[in-house]
């Protein structure tokens, strides 16, 4: 019975909110902003992509955006939102722009 209990503290996770928990978070947060070129919010990516909260939310959900939770806050990596923003969006919704030509 008592075979499957850990034995030691170590393979135990820390609990959400003790001291150990945040410094585990805060290493996570460090190495992803280290692999990623840094991390931003949704709110930023909704700016740079010029599009609603609910379509970056949907990208993020259909893992286009890749987004992690630290500390019970979204973050997106920076370096994936810096190439989507660089590729040509056909697949916007809408109405197209009105092209104005000029009278030279």
């Amino acid at each position: 019975m008592f075979d499957e209990l850990p034995l030691d503290d170590e393979r135990l996770e820390p609990r959400k909110g003790s001291n150990a928990w945040v410094a585990a978070e805060l290493k996570r947060f460090r190495d992803l902003c280290k692999e990623h070129e840094g991390l931003t919010s949704p709110f930023f990516a909704k700016i740079a992509l010029g599009v609603s909260k609910q379509r970056v939310h949907e990208l993020m959900k259909n893992g286009k955006l890749p987004s992690f939770e630290i500390l019970g806050k979204t973050f997106i990596a920076c370096d994936v939102l810096e190439s989507f923003c660089k590729v040509e969006r056909h697949d916007r919704g809408g109405r197209p722009r009105k092209i104005v030509e000029v009278a030279a």
